[in-house]
């Protein structure tokens, strides 16, 4: 659900979320959301490949998705692996931001 392709020290911003993903069925992720953790561990200053290895998990398991939406405060979305998607990557779509939060 996630893609990452930002910067390291960029938040990661949501771009898309992939229909009939985790993400998707969550209906809490939109597009605009800034990544902030996962599974309790900031990313802003990880490696893509850092957040990549966060971000995977067994079938029918849960990834907590700390996220923002300015100007509101951050919250956490469980996201569900899917069996035909090994990792919270396929299931939503982050690109470049520089966006900071407020």
């Amino acid at each position: 659900e996630l893609l990452l392709g930002r910067e390291q020290g960029e938040r990661p911003e949501v771009h898309r979320v992939i229909p009939k993903s985790g993400a998707d069925e969550s209906g809490q992720v939109r597009r605009g959301d800034l990544l902030i953790a996962v599974n309790g561990t900031q990313v802003r200053h990880l490696t893509n490949t850092a957040i990549e290895s966060l971000l995977k998990g067994p079938p029918h398991s849960s990834i907590a998705c700390t996220l923002q939406r300015p100007p509101l405060l951050p919250f956490t979305v469980d996201i569900r692996c899917l069996p035909t998607l090994s990792t919270a990557l396929d299931r939503l779509t982050v690109g470049l931001s520089s966006r900071e939060p407020p």
